[in-house]
């Protein structure tokens, strides 16, 4: 018998490098699916950048100077919701996101996970990332990101090199030692949904 259970952290989890293509492709497939049901030129359009994602992300996985990234995907169901790729450093970046257009809240889940996996590396939940275009520099905007240099490739289409410091920032707030979007920290939404099996 399987049901949902409160916890307290969100299940997400990091998975090997090696297996990480495989969940890559599930996640893919069960986009795919969905989009199906769509049916319109906006939903066409966004599954066409999560495909771009993906396909980043198979090649930020064949790159030699990536080695040492780390790969994360929060299940709901047992099923890939969301995927991500840390990679390490002065301040660690956030390499690759994406989340599943049928998932609400999932992607900023993975960004909340991201800024404590960055204070639990010692770095205060600092992250940095490339934003590739307008649309995604004003999501990160109202993340709490700020823009701290250009992208030069990306520049005419809105890009730019983006950061976050948490500490101070008017969107995060420190919840019980872990960084929360204080959109929802002022919610009191402190518990995630998992499923169980017994």
């Amino acid at each position: 018998m399987s049901g949902y259970t409160w916890i307290t952290d969100p299940p997400v989890a990091e998975v090997a490098r090696v297996d990480f293509p495989a969940v890559i492709g599930t996640f893919r497939a069960n986009v795919g699916n969905y989009g199906n049901h769509l049916g319109t030129d906006e939903g066409a359009q966004q599954l066409g950048f999560i495909g771009e994602v993906l396909d980043a992300m198979l090649g930020c996985l064949a790159d030699d100077d990536a080695a040492a990234s780390k790969c994360f995907v929060y299940r709901l169901v047992g099923q890939p919701v969301a995927l991500m790729i840390l990679s390490g450093g002065m301040s660690p970046k956030l390499d690759e996101l994406t989340a599943h257009p049928g998932a609400e809240g999932a992607g900023t889940i993975m960004v909340e996970f991201a800024v404590n996996w960055s204070k639990a590396q010692g770095k205060e939940g600092r992250l940095i990332l490339d934003s590739l275009n307008a649309k995604s520099t004003g999501f990160w905007t109202a993340m709490g990101f700020v823009k701290y240099a250009e992208l030069p490739a990306q520049a005419a289409a809105g890009g730019c090199k983006m950061r976050l410091n948490p500490v101070g920032n008017a969107k995060w707030s420190n919840v019980g030692g872990k960084w929360r979007l204080k959109k929802y920290a002022d919610q009191g939404l402190t518990h995630y949904s998992t499923t169980t099996k017994g």
